[in-house]
């Protein structure tokens, strides 16, 4: 069940990125600054704790681009909320990328788990927004859009509508763009990504210390609860990366002095103790159908927590499939709706996951990002592939609420591919000379070979 606890969230906060059409590009080089694009809808948001530094000193790990939303529950804040509506259709893409996403990932070990369907759509957004011709096409139906462009616009309008950041109602996103120093990349980009999804950009070594800074941006978006150990290498020359964080109070916090210590069911027939957090709801609705029994928690914000508990008698595998997963993500049916005065006792539970996503991109149709075969000129006219593409997440519940976050990174590298060289046999089968030189060149023997054979003579004393 602790799987689809995170999988219940992450749904309900189901977002993804699109592409843009880079037109009229033009081929720059990385610049040493950040690069980040203001427009009437947005700001540079500042933590407050930096505020009050000299602008000399503001690092850009310190800043990210993010809609301008009103503060919540003012009357601007409802007036924003109706000029930003995600398109009913795009939340159903993004619950069928899910669905089908999320079986294969979770079913990997039987072990607590958390994954972000969301932040996989931002980072797999990122990296489409550069691609172009069938590889722009394969990009959006892994998403589940139509296209680029009707995606882009629904993850752009989902963005602004449920970004928050109130202390109590936390939900933020964000998109940086890592590149390396000196490479050529196509302007637009960049400039799409700031416009189009909020991302900003960062100038780096990949052969020095871009790691350390990209943990550290993603320390600093994920409320200090993610702290990856990034690796780089001198071939890489660009990272995508997302960071989703959510924290949310309960709308009825838990009373600590309920709490109990009682046995928990291993799926192996053994019990362990664990702590429960125990509340009493005087009506309040569940559903329930031939495959599972579901219960949904509000959160102060709006948002939710969902709670599935397979069918008695079966294991918690038999909901990792893509037709019980979409039907737990989608809206439940009013005729598996109950009602009655609900005891619920929830264990409380804090862990991390982290998950490579090569495989499951390769197994729905994206081979070539992989292969060096993939069109991504929409990014630089060099020959560029996927390396990888990981993600890292943590969930924890308790009386209080529940805090959750998750960063996904693609790391891409040069793929020149050399042309095929013809044979040369090099055979020393007549007279030759041989070097041998010390570490920083220096001659340290010369010699000839007329006779490999040959017997060795000394002087005469």
């Amino acid at each position: 069940m602790k799987k689809f606890i995170s999988v219940a969230l992450c749904a309900a906060m189901l977002l993804s990125m699109a592409v843009m059409p880079a037109s009229a590009a033009r081929v720059v080089k990385a610049s040493t600054s950040s690069t980040q694009s203001s427009t009437t809808t947005k700001r540079k948001v500042i933590k407050k704790e930096d505020a009050n530094k000299k602008k000399s000193s503001k690092k850009d790990t310190d800043s990210v681009i993010q809609p301008n939303v009103p503060e919540f529950m003012s009357d601007e804040y409802f007036t924003y909320l109706r000029e930003h509506q995600t398109p009913e259709a795009f939340l159903e893409s993004m619950q069928k990328f899910s669905a089908k996403t999320a079986p294969t990932l979770l079913s990997q070990k039987a072990e607590n788990q958390a994954y972000s369907p969301i932040s996989f759509a931002y980072a797999m957004g990122l990296l489409g927004s550069g691609a172009k011709g069938t590889t722009d096409n394969k990009i959006a139906e892994f998403l589940e859009c139509d296209d680029m462009e009707t995606a882009i616009d629904g993850l752009k309008k989902f963005y602004e509508a449920n970004y928050r950041s109130e202390d109590s109602n936390t939900l933020q996103f964000a998109n940086s763009i890592w590149m390396q120093k000196d490479y050529p990349f196509i302007s637009s980009f960049s400039k799409n990504a700031a416009e189009k999804l909020y991302a900003s950009a960062h100038a780096v070594d990949f052969g020095n210390d871009a790691g350390q800074q990209m943990s550290k941006w993603i320390s600093e978006h994920t409320g200090g609860l993610l702290n990856p150990l990034i690796d780089t290498t001198p071939a890489q020359i660009l990272a995508l990366i997302n960071t989703v964080y959510f924290k949310g109070s309960w709308r009825n916090e838990f009373n600590t002095a309920l709490n109990t210590v009682e046995k928990f069911h291993l799926e192996d027939g053994t019990d362990i103790d664990t702590t429960y957090m125990n509340q009493h709801f005087e009506d309040h609705s569940y559903y329930q159908n031939d495959d599972y029994t579901m219960m949904s928690l509000p959160f102060a914000g709006g948002q939710k927590m969902s709670f599935v508990l397979p069918k008695e008698g079966s294991d918690l595998s038999s909901l990792l499939n893509d037709e019980t997963m979409a039907k737990i993500l989608a809206k439940q049916p009013n005729e598996t709706a109950r009602l009655a005065a609900i005891n619920l006792k929830l264990p409380k539970f804090d862990f991390d996951t982290k998950l490579n996503l090569v495989d499951i991109c390769k197994q729905l149709g994206l081979e070539e990002l992989f292969d060096g075969t993939a069109n991504l000129s929409g990014i630089s006219k060099g020959d560029i592939l996927v390396s990888d593409i990981e993600q890292g997440s943590h969930v924890e519940i308790d009386e209080k609420g529940c805090k959750a976050a998750a960063y996904t990174i693609v790391a891409i590298e040069c793929s020149a591919i050399a042309e095929p060289l013809e044979p040369y046999d090099f055979s020393l089968d007549r007279p030759f000379l041989f070097v041998i030189q010390s570490a920083d060149n220096a001659p340290l023997f010369i010699g000839i070979v007329y006779n490999p054979e040959g017997t060795v003579e000394y002087l005469p004393e």
